[in-house]
């Protein structure tokens, strides 16, 4: 699988700067970090529970098609997302790097129960950000691609 991350990396964070300019957005130097991991932080509790993968409750009657468009859409926001934290903590080299790790990642086993997976790539994100740990962020950014990919078998088409 071949995934150009620095290319969709570049077109996110200028569509960021774009907003950013026409003032769509809220924009305070002072708490716009924060804001950039709240953001993503909410942006994976929508593909998780756009995924019904961890929901207590029983789905039926799912309409297939409608739900791959719906997680595909997710998931491309949750891309944004990391690409623009890793930007504002100066760790784009963190995402570029994973276009060689994708071909690694996607020949692992997909999870059967991806809870613990979630809460993993979670529990990285945010020892990333208060720790302020590179390893913790690529940690983070290789679990959501790999739940991503291979989990929920999500493609960028």
């Amino acid at each position: 699988m071949n995934v150009d991350f620095e290319k969709l990396l570049k077109n996110s964070i200028a569509n960021f700067r774009i907003k950013e300019q026409k003032q769509e957005i809220i924009s305070n130097p002072s708490n716009k970090l924060d804001k950039a991991l709240i953001n993503l932080d909410l942006q994976l509790c929508e593909l998780i529970d756009c995924s019904k993968r961890c929901s207590l409750e029983v789905v039926n009657n799912l309409d297939v098609d409608n739900y791959k468009k719906n997680l595909n859409k997710k998931f491309v926001e949750c891309l944004d997302a990391y690409f623009l934290l890793a930007n504002l903590k100066n760790w784009n080299d963190l995402i570029i790097a994973g276009s060689e790790e994708l071909n690694k990642i996607i020949k692992l086993n997909p999870d059967k129960e991806i809870s613990k997976t979630y809460l993993i790539m979670k529990k990285t994100l945010y020892n990333a950000f208060f720790n302020h740990s590179k390893q913790d962020f690529n940690r983070s950014w290789k679990v959501f691609l790999k739940l991503c990919f291979v989990d929920l078998n999500l493609t960028l088409n």
